[in-house]
């Protein structure tokens, strides 16, 4: 079994790396990702056979083979669930549609494949930190700066499958599979 998802790969665009490093000067309540990590998932599929790896790539290479390349901006900051108790910090997407459009394309060939249909909305936004105990001062300071702050373009010409290894260090991710737009 392997624990997987389907993403799009942000690359470390310098005022997100700056972000970034904002947070983790922020101390051990915030736990950023590293800048490799870094991703916007479209589908957590779960634990996953190994032997059906190769399946869900096909399938999904598929359904979006004929979608064209597009572009969106990495734009404001909130927080998950709410701001009295967040355990998720998110930079949002402006432009989004597409990416709504390529998680909208995902749903039938996944439940296809017996993955069960996705029961909450999909919410485009990339973790810049998970929020461990109870957030420092900082955090509030800079949720009000980064609020209409614009992170950069991303250009989107692949998704990915991906593999998740939780490690005590955070999560390894591995590429399973690149699948090409149009």
């Amino acid at each position: 079994m392997a624990r997987a998802f389907i993403a799009v790969t942000v690359p470390p665009l310098p005022a997100l790396l700056r972000a970034l490093g904002e947070l983790r000067d922020m101390g051990p309540a915030l736990r950023p990702p590293a800048p490799e990590n870094l991703h916007l998932t479209l589908r957590f599929l779960g634990e996953t056979p190994a032997a059906s790896l190769d399946a869900v790539a096909a399938s999904v290479r598929a359904s979006v083979a004929d979608l064209p390349a597009f572009d969106f901006e990495l734009y404001g900051t909130g927080v998950f669930p709410d701001p009295a108790r967040p355990s998720v910090l998110w930079a949002g997407a402006r432009g989004a549609q597409p990416l709504a459009d390529l998680v909208a394309c995902l749903a039938p060939p996944l439940e296809t494949l017996g993955f069960a249909p996705e029961t909450r909305p999909w919410v485009a936004h990339l973790t810049l930190a998970r929020i461990r105990s109870r957030p420092p001062a900082e955090l509030h300071r800079f949720l009000e700066k980064t609020r209409d702050r614009s992170f950069g373009s991303v250009h989107v010409a692949h998704i990915d499958l991906m593999l998740s290894d939780l490690t005590p260090h955070g999560p390894q991710y591995h590429l399973a599979a690149s699948l090409e737009l149009k």
